[in-house]
């Protein structure tokens, strides 16, 4: 399914986490560990990441929200959270067409994605480590 950011009706289709995009990462980098490690490494900084775009939508520079956009968007899809790549998508599309206003809107809302990722991710990370323990007995 494509899903254009410009339309924020499809949001509402997309699952917060595709839990199958951990096993691409694995086969991207051959290596399970690296994956995980990268999954618990944008999960920490999750928040601080989603903080730093919103303070940057309080600024007047449109560029300076889309690296930290668009950074973050690259990330999210490389786990499989994909409501909120698609809602980070959403703003980037806002702040090239100049409409800080509906990036800022849309910003506001991220929280609840954020906080959903956070909450799939463990519960994924931690059967994916109780997975690795009965594979080791």
């Amino acid at each position: 399914m494509v899903l254009d950011p410009d339309d924020s009706s499809g949001a509402s289709a997309l699952m917060v986490l595709d839990p199958t995009a951990l096993d691409s990462l694995a086969d991207e980098l051959e290596s399970r560990e690296s994956a995980v490690g990268f999954a618990v490494n944008f999960m920490e900084m999750l928040p601080e990441r989603w903080r730093n775009i919103v303070t940057a939508l309080k600024g007047e520079s449109c560029d300076e929200a889309r690296v930290s956009v668009l950074s973050l968007a690259s990330s999210a899809a490389m786990t499989g959270a994909c409501q909120l790549e698609f809602n980070l998508r959403r703003i980037d599309a806002a702040l090239k067409a100049q409409r800080l206003s509906d990036a800022r809107e849309i910003a506001g809302r991220l929280g609840s994605d954020v906080m959903g990722v956070v909450t799939s991710l463990r519960a994924l990370l931690r059967s994916e480590t109780l997975q690795g323990n009965s594979k080791d007995q």
